[in-house]
């Protein structure tokens, strides 16, 4: 536990308002107008969302772990014909596999017995705590379904505050809101911290995030507020990035398809404003690799 994080919890326990915390926080919208919102979040859940331990274990152990059971696999599945190895490095590596042309589908179906394996060595959380292997991204990522799942009573409250302020009348409006909220947000990459990404109620305390934060934030509210549209994030590898799509009815000015659906980018990261269906140019390159992830509670 850091000294800020005891300071922080002593600071709840002697506050008089020991039932409930609240945070207001303000922000310029797309419109120009200042906005102010506050969230009542109870001071045990606070605490509980400073001192998780899940969010205390280091990125660098999980990825070492998980490299070196790769490379155990590898060498273990490899015959005389069937070669397996571990291509690129310790924080973004794959399974790389070398056959004969009429073995190669057993060769195939093998690594990808190997990549599940990977997976299932760090599915622990209570040794690994909020990171999987990601086949797709090629490396270890935070777990962005079981941070949401962990956080959507947070999610919850910030979304009926949203609800309470901007009403139900203008989806887009509302939408809006929330990204420039976010935006507004300081910026911080996190790369020092053993846990590289801000989890929720960190965000909100502290009042720094980077782009996975703010991205799994925002798709956490849109999950509350509309449970019938599909909600994306989606991973960048190549640009170590992250945005977010919802399913709309409407085409707007970044809109992909996706399963057969329209879907509307937006990026929350901040400063520069972005609104809904416009996210920075240099993350539209269609070459790159999208790694798709739908978020269920």
């Amino acid at each position: 536990m850091t000294l800020k994080q005891v300071l922080f919890a002593a600071l709840l326990a002697c506050s008089p308002m020991a039932l409930a915390q609240p945070l207001t926080y303000g922000w310029t919208d797309f419109n120009g107008q200042q906005q102010t919102i506050t969230f009542d979040l109870p001071s045990k859940r606070l605490v509980e969302g400073m001192l998780s331990e899940k969010d205390q274990v280091s990125l660098a152990e999980v990825q070492v772990r998980a490299y070196d059971t790769a490379w155990m696999l590898a060498r273990a599945s490899s015959t005389s014909d069937i070669i397996f190895r571990v291509t690129g490095s310790v924080d973004q590596f794959d399974i790389a596999v070398s056959a004969p042309a009429g073995l190669l589908a057993d060769a195939e179906q093998e690594r990808g017995r190997i990549r599940t394996e990977v997976e299932v060595s760090i599915a622990d959380p209570s040794e690994n705590g909020y990171f999987i292997y990601d086949a797709g991204s090629a490396g270890i990522r935070p777990d962005y379904q079981a941070i949401a799942q962990d956080n959507q009573d947070v999610f919850n409250t910030v979304a009926r505050a949203f609800l309470a302020k901007f009403g139900v009348n203008e989806p887009l409006q509302l939408i809006n809101q929330l990204l420039a909220f976010l935006q507004s947000i300081p910026y911080d990459d996190l790369l020092t911290q053993p846990f590289p990404m801000s989890p929720p109620i960190p965000m909100l305390v502290e009042q720094r995030g980077d782009c996975e934060g703010k991205q799994v934030f925002l798709v956490g509210v849109l999950r509350e507020l509309f449970r019938d549209r599909p909600i994306y994030l989606i991973n960048l590898p190549d640009r170590e990035h992250i945005i977010a799509g919802i399913a709309l009815d409407m085409p707007m000015d970044t809109t992909i398809e996706h399963k057969g659906r329209h879907i509307v980018l937006m990026d929350a990261t901040g400063p520069t404003p972005y609104p809904l269906g416009r996210i920075p140019p240099q993350f539209l390159d269609l070459n790159d690799r999208w790694v798709w992830s739908e978020l269920h509670f």
